[in-house]
């Protein structure tokens, strides 16, 4: 998300709501481009200003998944409230979605709850599910995001996608929870090589390097972070 949050078609999107919210007006977004907008504020520490969005959304597409399954996990993240965020993601009109899935198992995570989500992950998630592939990244990448590690790294060997950069990066993290640095500053290497502007990678290479003893690079990769545009 660092990168598209950087890229022009993130940055239309922002100025449109932006600019037709100052006004006045309601903006002619779809679901997934107010729910872009609301996760950018909610990583941005602007929770009010998130709300604000994901409810507008709400009050234009009631019942959408993406919506919904935002909704549901920003309570949790706010409020760490289960039953309430539960409540919000059976508003799902469309619950064959694997998105309705994906937004239960987290509410399970955050309610630390992750050895029941896994169980609930491999009754609903196979093969033959289109995208199947991105959806193991999807997985791991959530289960990273609560640093549930042994669950990451399951999800994540499941998935073929090797040289995929959310790949890479989950590799890299799952390495530097196991203490294997060396191997985990290779792969973040890597990756800064690919998209020198992302804060997200030099932020995990100078973690790594600072848990390594390697304080000298960790400070130079942090400043390097700190250079990197908005």
């Amino acid at each position: 998300m660092d990168k598209y949050y950087r890229s022009e078609e993130f940055k239309e999107v922002l100025r449109k709501y932006e600019q037709l919210i100052e006004n006045g007006l309601r903006a002619f977004l779809d679901s997934e481009e107010y729910v872009d907008v609301a996760e950018y504020y909610h990583l941005q520490g602007k929770n009010d200003k998130a709300e604000e969005v994901i409810n507008k959304c709400l009050s234009i597409f009631p019942g959408s998944t993406d919506a919904c399954a935002f909704m549901a996990r920003f309570v949790m993240a706010t409020q760490n409230d289960a039953e309430k965020a539960n409540a919000i993601a059976e508003e799902i009109i469309d619950k064959s979605d694997i998105e309705y899935f994906l937004a239960k198992a987290e509410i399970m995570i955050a309610d630390q709850r992750s050895a029941e989500a896994d169980i609930y992950l491999e009754t609903y998630v196979n093969e033959e599910m289109e995208d199947y592939e991105d959806y193991l990244l999807d997985i791991a990448n959530m289960f990273a995001d609560y640093q549930e590690w042994k669950y990451c790294k399951k999800w994540l060997q499941k998935s073929s996608l090797h040289e995929e950069d959310n790949y890479k990066m989950l590799l890299g993290q799952i390495k530097m929870n196991e203490g294997k640095y060396e191997e985990c500053e290779q792969i973040f290497n890597e990756l800064i090589d690919r998209d020198p502007f992302s804060n997200e990678y030099w932020n995990l290479l100078a973690a790594a390097q600072f848990m390594d003893n390697d304080i000298k690079n960790s400070i130079n990769s942090s400043e390097c972070h700190s250079h990197c545009p908005e």
